[in-house]
């Protein structure tokens, strides 16, 4: 269980979390913690790969609002 993976109606992307993406990108920057964001980028990457495999979800897997 990965809090902020997944969600009921979107499976192969959030448009929201994409939007909340590239604003905690750019604060990143801002406040020096690129290092974090490229770790959570990192997860969120393989999280959804992992997650389908080991769960065997068809409809996919994306992170949400939650996740950043």
């Amino acid at each position: 269980l990965i809090y902020g993976m997944g969600h009921a109606v979107y499976s192969s992307s959030d448009p929201r979390a994409k939007v909340f993406k590239s604003f905690v990108e750019k604060l990143s920057v801002e406040k020096g913690t690129e290092k974090e964001f490229r770790l959570y980028s990192t997860v969120e990457r393989l999280a959804t790969q992992v997650i389908s495999e080991e769960r065997r979800i068809y409809k996919g897997v994306c992170a949400n609002v939650d996740f950043y």
